[in-house]
C-alpha cells in the first residue's frame, strides 16, 4: 500500500512536483515479481490521483513548457505526472483513470521495447527468480555463490542487482548479468512477455495517447539505456533512433524526452545539447525531489517517483 500523505504533502505554494509512475495494475499475485510496487494496483492510483488534485493544480509538460518560455511562475501546488517505459498498462489501466479525472500525463517510451515487446535486463531477472524456487548464483562482484532459496533472499539480493548495475553499467554491463543469471539458473533466456508487469503498447496505443488532447508522449532511448553510460556515439544513435521511430511508427514529433535511470551518471551536458539539437525542449531525470516554481533549465528537474 502507498502512502498516499507522503506525496501530497510534496505539494507547497513554492514547489512544482513531477510525479513519476511506471505502470499500473488491477492486481499483483506474484511472490518476487514487482516487490519494489513499481506497477501500483489501479485503486490506489486512483486514490492517490484524487487526493493530488484537492490540493494541487494538474499541469500539463506541454505548458510547462510554454510558461518557461513565457518567463511566468508556475502555479501554487503545481504537480505533473509522468510514466517511464511505454508499459500496456499505461494504456488499458492508467489512462482511464486519467481522463475520468481529467489529469493530463506525459508517457515516456523505449521505442525498442515497443517495437519488438522487449522485456528490460532487470524484469528478465525477476522473471528468472520468480519462475525458480531455488537459486545459486555467483555474480562479478560476489567472492563465494549466493543460495536464494526464499522470496525475501531472492527480493534481497535483487536489491543489492539493481544497486549495482545501476551505479555502474560499465562495469556491470545490465545484458552480461542477464546472460549470467540464466546461465547459471538453467532457464531459457526471455527477452518478451506478454505478461501484465512486462507487455508493452503496441504503435497504435502509442498512437492514440499522443493525439489524445490530455496527454503526450515522448522518447526514452530506443534500449532503455543509460545514456551517461554510453560512448557519445552510442548515446546519440540511441536518441536518434528513438526519435525516428516515434515519427516513422507513430507520426510523432515530440518534444518531450526522459533519460533511462534518470540519475546523475546517466545523462551529462552532451546528452543534454544533442537532445537539444533534435528539438528536445523538456527532459527530467529521475533525480528524487521537488522543484522551484522558477526554474532555470527543464533538462535538469527532479522527479518524486511513486511507489
Amino acid at each position: 500500500m502507498i502512502n498516499v500523505n507522503n506525496y501530497i504533502n510534496k505539494l507547497s505554494n513554492d514547489t512544482y512536483s513531477i510525479y513519476l509512475f511506471h505502470g499500473v495494475v488491477s492486481e499483483n499475485k506474484s511472490k518476487v515479481r514487482n516487490y519494489n510496487n513499481k506497477h501500483i494496483l489501479s485503486v490506489e492510483f486512483e486514490k492517490l490521483l484524487i487526493e493530488l488534485k484537492k490540493v494541487g493544480n494538474p499541469i500539463s509538460l506541454d505548458n510547462l513548457i510554454l510558461l518557461h518560455k513565457a518567463e511566468k511562475k508556475l502555479p501554487p501546488n503545481s504537480f505533473s505526472i509522468t510514466f517511464d517505459d511505454g508499459f500496456e498498462n499505461n494504456y488499458s489501466i492508467a489512462v482511464p483513470i486519467l481522463e475520468k479525472l481529467q489529469i493530463p500525463a506525459t508517457f515516456y517510451v523505449s521505442t525498442n521495447l515497443v517495437e519488438k515487446n522487449l522485456m528490460s535486463w532487470i524484469d528478465q531477472i525477476e522473471y528468472c527468480f520468480e519462475l525458480k524456487e531455488s537459486l545459486s548464483l555467483k555474480l562479478p562482484w560476489d567472492k563465494s555463490a549466493v543460495i536464494l532459496d526464499s522470496p525475501v533472499k531472492k527480493i534481497e539480493y535483487l536489491s543489492i542487482i539493481r544497486e549495482k548495475v545501476k551505479s555502474n553499467q560499465q562495469l556491470y554491463n545490465p545484458n552480461l548479468i542477464v546472460d549470467k543469471i540464466f546461465k547459471q539458473t538453467g532457464i531459457e533466456k526471455i527477452e518478451s512477455n506478454n505478461h501484465h508487469l512486462d507487455q508493452k503498447m503496441n504503435w497504435e496505443q502509442v498512437k492514440s495517447i499522443h493525439y489524445h488532447d490530455l496527454f503526450s508522449i515522448g522518447g526514452h532511448s530506443h534500449n532503455h539505456l543509460s545514456l551517461g553510460s554510453l560512448k557519445s556515439n552510442e548515446s546519440e544513435r540511441e536518441i536518434s533512433s528513438s526519435i525516428k521511430f516515434l515519427k516513422d511508427k507513430a507520426d510523432i514529433v515530440s518534444h518531450h524526452y526522459s533519460y533511462p535511470e534518470g540519475q546523475e551518471i546517466d545523462f551529462n551536458e552532451n546528452t543534454i545539447d544533442f537532445l537539444k539539437k533534435n528539438k528536445i525542449e523538456c527532459c527530467p531525470t529521475a533525480i528524487d525531489g521537488v522543484n522551484k516554481l522558477s526554474f532555470d533549465s527543464l533538462f535538469h528537474l527532479k522527479r518524486v517517483m511513486v511507489l
